[in-house]
């Protein structure tokens, strides 16, 4: 309510508004307060009247109007949340002496929220193992997501022996890792497929080596489970070509530049410097001039340089494995 100005009395409050869209009514507002009144001709002015009560009933609030043409609309999509990669196969330790089996591919990881995860690198086979990497499993399907797909399958595996310098294949039958286990699905969605096998190795035109097997389907949610992975690839055929070169199919072993050659031999040496004239004899006669020293001998050759390293032999699986 508003105060009252001299000699009135306060007003009473006005009713109150409804918020806007509302049917409720809004409660009254308080009286204002009332002035002071003042009698200049006689005396004192009396205190003024009380301010009015607050408003019994407060206004009727406005009626709901609905927006013209307007609807619900569905909320936005939540974007899919990207499962976590799968476990990159673990390398095999290059050693030519010793036959080292190839490692298996990772698994693959489980997916988030509608989407699945991603397949595990497939295991690399190396120089000196008897087994070819297998290929990663496929991811595992989220909440609502199938699985990923299978990883790559890992590369197929020789070995070798050095002769005289250069790489010889074995005839070892060789065999494939196997491949990594499928991701397992969430709620409504099926398990990732299981990564398929590593590639086999073939010796010298000899028999194709085993490949190998596939991996487990991933578990299921309400979609069922994944399937199992593939079966290995072909092996790997590797023949011996020239010196210190293995041609093999799809992976490429080679030797590294041939051995340096010796440095040069050093410059020859500098012609000796003569020798001083004689001094002249103490006898009572005058002595003879001596004769001048003769020429130096031309000194020594140089050594000849140091051999150069041999070249290394490198496979080109990883691209970083190398050894003499």
């Amino acid at each position: 309510g508003n105060n009252g100005k001299d000699y009135d009395d306060g007003r009473d409050g006005g009713a109150a508004c409804g918020p806007e869209n509302r049917t409720k009514a809004g409660a009254g507002g308080n009286g204002g307060a009332g002035s002071l009144t003042f009698d200049c001709k006689n005396g004192p002015g009396t205190a003024g009247k009380d301010g009015g009560v607050a408003g019994a009933v407060g206004g009727t609030g406005g009626a709901y109007v609905p927006c013209a043409g307007s609807a619900s609309g569905g909320g936005a999509a939540s974007a899919a949340t990207a499962g976590t990669a799968g476990t990159a196969g673990t390398n095999a330790t290059t050693n030519a002496a010793a036959l080292w089996a190839g490692i298996n591919g990772g698994s693959g990881g489980n997916g988030g929220l509608g989407g699945g995860g991603g397949g595990g690198a497939g295991g690399h086979g190396h120089v000196g193992n008897t087994r070819g990497g297998g290929g990663g499993g496929g991811g595992g399907g989220g909440i609502g997501g199938d699985g990923g797909t299978a990883g790559t399958a890992g590369g197929g595996s020789f070995a070798l022996y050095t002769h005289n310098s250069h790489a010889v294949v074995t005839s070892s039958a060789l065999s494939a890792g196997n491949g990594g286990n499928g991701g397992n699905g969430g709620a409504g969605g099926k398990g990732g497929n299981g990564g398929n096998g590593g590639n086999g190795g073939a010796i010298n035109g000899g028999a194709q080596s085993s490949s190998g097997g596939g991996g487990a389907g991933g578990g299921g949610g309400a979609g069922g489970g994944g399937a199992g992975g593939g079966a290995g690839g072909p092996s790997i055929a590797a023949a011996r070509v020239g010196s210190g070169t293995l041609s093999i199919t799809a992976s490429t072993l080679t030797r590294a530049s041939a051995a340096a050659t010796g440095g040069s031999g050093g410059a020859a040496g500098n012609f000796g410097t003569g020798g001083a004239a004689g001094q002249r004899g103490y006898r009572p006669t005058t002595g003879q001039w001596g004769l001048n020293g003769a020429a130096g001998n031309n000194g020594n050759a140089g050594q000849a340089g140091n051999a150069g390293a041999s070249g290394l032999l490198c496979a080109s699986l990883d691209g970083t494995t190398c050894s003499n």
